[in-house]
């Protein structure tokens, strides 16, 4: 999961746990700012090795120049992409200026980031556009891929990658989590906001406009268990995604989650596999 993608930046603070080392220590920022470097990193600590085998794969991935990355939050992920082909261009934009400050300090790639939101000033300049957990969060998500369109010419492909908690499981089960999950996601179908959608490829071809075509739905899944982990960024992780599901749950559910998610880390024979779904949009122009 990741912030919610608006003029104002950052809207969503997490509860407080042990600073993971490889976030950037950098003085004068809200503990909110820091909660979101912190978890942004645990992500790609913990995800991007399974979702850079897949990119690295796509021949539009080894063709492209110019690579965007659209909601870059902190650089975590736009870094660990750009050491993998240091000669291409990217851009990092997001509409946080302390995350896109986190980024300008932890890059090492010469990569470029800036402060923005849609509609977006660049036009026609970039090869491959990523969303990387960012469309469920869009709350007009026709009106978002439209203003994306100036970014793309004609051999432009965006890729989106968001979590599917439904194609998600844990051994043991965590039934607390999992309660809050399938609150959330009720919530999200009955007010019909765009998490809702994104499992759905009709859904999706419908909300992205004549100006883009789905190419290729597919999915990949993470599997971690205590070989492959770090157990406080999971468990940082699942407390954070714990904070942002809780305002659709009563308080003590959240509690008893938090709880059984300590116990379940703490446990021996924890393994969980994460689902993310990966949809490749072409940039169709109309004749």
């Amino acid at each position: 999961m990741k912030k919610r993608i608006t003029s104002t930046g950052i809207n969503t603070t997490f509860i407080s746990s042990p600073m993971n080392e490889a976030a950037v220590a950098l003085p004068g920022f809200s503990n909110a700012a820091r909660s979101w470097d912190e978890l942004l990193t645990d992500q790609v600590d913990l995800l991007a090795e399974f979702e850079l085998d897949y990119i690295k794969m796509l021949p539009e991935w080894r063709s492209a120049h110019r690579v965007v990355d659209i909601g870059c939050g902190n650089g975590a992920y736009l870094s660990k992409l750009a050491g993998q082909d240091p000669s291409k261009v990217y851009l990092g934009i997001d509409p946080s200026n302390e995350l896109i400050a986190f980024a300008k300090a932890r890059d090492a790639n010469g990569i470029s980031f800036r402060r923005g939101h849609a509609p977006f000033t660049e036009t026609g300049q970039f090869d491959l556009i990523l969303l990387r957990f960012v469309v469920q969060h869009i709350s007009n998500p026709s009106a978002f891929f439209h203003d994306l369109l100036p970014m793309a010419h004609c051999g432009t492909s965006a890729i989106v990658i968001e979590p599917s908690f439904a194609g998600s499981t844990a051994q043991p089960s965590l039934p607390e989590l999992t309660a809050l999950i399938a609150r959330y996601e009720r919530t999200c179908r009955s007010e019909q906001r765009t998490r809702a959608l994104v499992d759905d490829n009709a859904a999706l071809a419908a909300f992205i406009g004549t100006g883009w075509c789905i190419e290729h739905t597919g999915r990949i899944t993470a599997r971690l268990d205590r070989a492959t982990w770090s157990s406080e960024a999971l468990r940082r992780v699942l407390h954070g995604w714990t904070s942002m599901l809780a305002p659709n749950s009563p308080a003590e559910n959240v509690d008893c989650a938090r709880q059984e998610i300590d116990d379940w880390i703490d446990g021996a024979g924890a393994s969980i596999e994460i689902a993310l779904n990966i949809t490749k949009l072409q940039r169709r122009i109309m004749q």
